[in-house]
């Protein structure tokens, strides 16, 4: 740069407002111009009967990912709000297993009011009639 002291610009490209611009131009590159292009080759990708299920598959995979539908990681579970419960706090998974023992004691209770009871008599009660 003519006519610019170089400590000056050393100075400047570490400063938190070059930092930003800088920023918010790469994220303006992405989503103009290279998210839609990235879009559109997965898309192509998706549908390319040419290419082999597994990296059609991968491209599906990695679709949902990005739009927030992709797999949990192993070992975590997803709860009935969508999020993980791993990061549940001690008292909501306690409040979630009492509601659940509470709904699973009101469900065993209408089934047990229309079970039918089918044990068998004793062999003795049989022998005797």
């Amino acid at each position: 740069m003519i006519g610019y002291d170089p400590r000056r610009v050393t100075d400047l490209c570490r400063s938190r407002e070059f930092a930003a611009e800088l920023r918010n131009a790469l994220d303006d590159r992405l989503r103009i111009d290279l998210a839609p292009k990235a879009v559109a080759a997965l898309d192509q990708m998706i549908t390319d009967e040419k290419l082999s299920p597994k990296v059609r598959l991968d491209v599906a995979k990695a679709i949902l990912d990005r739009s927030g539908h992709g797999a949990l990681e192993a070992g975590r579970t997803q709860g009935p709000e969508g999020d993980v419960m791993d990061s549940w706090s001690i008292d909501r998974l306690q409040k979630f297993i009492s509601d659940f023992e509470e709904k699973l004691k009101e469900e065993e209770a209408k089934r047990a009011e229309v079970a039918t009871d089918v044990t068998p008599s004793p062999v003795e009660e049989l022998l005797e009639n």
